[in-house]
């Protein structure tokens, strides 16, 4: 965002009540921001509105190009509709999202992870992150850590769990939590990623989520053997152009 527009933000950004408890996430959809707009600043009803609109979707899917794992909308005939308040029904085929969230502090004497290496749901198209970083927040880590598979045939056959064991995934790299960073990826089976560890601090970490999602899964989340998991995954990679997510010469990533 223009500098100006992200300080209007940042300065008006919703509260949130005090939780004891390190490490927990506080949603606020765009159906509430947009719906209860005497509840909050127009700074944010206004960005609400303007990042659940179609060209936003059609603008992630056009940046990947190539790249784009799903043979799946959004099309010039796409409906689209706001998550938590349309529902998959009168023709609506894609229910978009942009939310604040904010994680609670992991406080003064250890620091922590809301949630490490995961998928994100099989029906979701992509996945952007706007930073809202504090300007006196001086913690280190904070970011978002990128993942791939250290074998596919031993990846595990459940792929909707809270997160995977770390000794199944190895880290490619960590965007950090700058404040005024965006971060977008689409979904797919190779596109794991995690919170990464954040040192002792009393600022919270906040970002805005931006996303849209289909009423099926894109991609298989129940696997039934080593074999069928990795044929599955062959699968669903041959069936698009995407390379291996976050390869150094590809754009299956992209940070502004």
């Amino acid at each position: 965002l223009n500098e100006t527009q992200f300080r209007a933000l940042l300065r008006t950004r919703p509260s949130f009540p005090s939780i004891s408890r390190p490490n927990i996430r506080i949603p606020i959809d765009a159906r509430m921001l947009t719906g209860f707009p005497w509840l909050y600043s127009s700074e944010w009803v206004a960005f609400a509105e303007r990042h659940t609109r179609a060209d936003i979707t059609h603008g992630i899917r056009k940046l990947f190009g190539e790249y784009w794992p799903h043979p799946e909308p959004p099309n010039k005939s796409t409906a689209f509709g706001l998550f938590n308040h349309n529902s998959f029904s009168n023709n609506i085929t894609v229910l978009c999202d942009s939310r604040l969230e904010v994680i609670s502090p992991p406080g003064l004497l250890m620091g922590g992870s809301h949630r490490g290496p995961h998928l994100d749901t099989a029906n979701r198209l992509f996945s952007a992150l706007l930073y809202f970083r504090h300007d006196n927040d001086n913690s280190t880590g904070g970011g978002l850590d990128l993942f791939t598979w250290k074998n596919i045939s031993t990846r595990p056959k459940h792929l909707d769990i809270f997160q995977f064991p770390q000794d199944l995934v190895q880290l490619h790299t960590s965007i950090p939590f700058r404040s005024n960073t965006l971060v977008a990826f689409p979904n797919h089976p190779d596109a794991i990623h995690g919170a990464a560890f954040r040192g002792p601090t009393n600022f919270d970490r906040a970002y805005v989520f931006i996303t849209a999602e289909v009423e099926h899964n894109l991609f298989p989340v129940h696997l039934l053997s080593n074999q069928d998991n990795e044929e599955q995954h062959n699968k669903v990679c041959a069936s698009s152009s995407f390379p291996p997510l976050y390869s150094e010469n590809s754009s299956a990533a992209v940070v502004v």
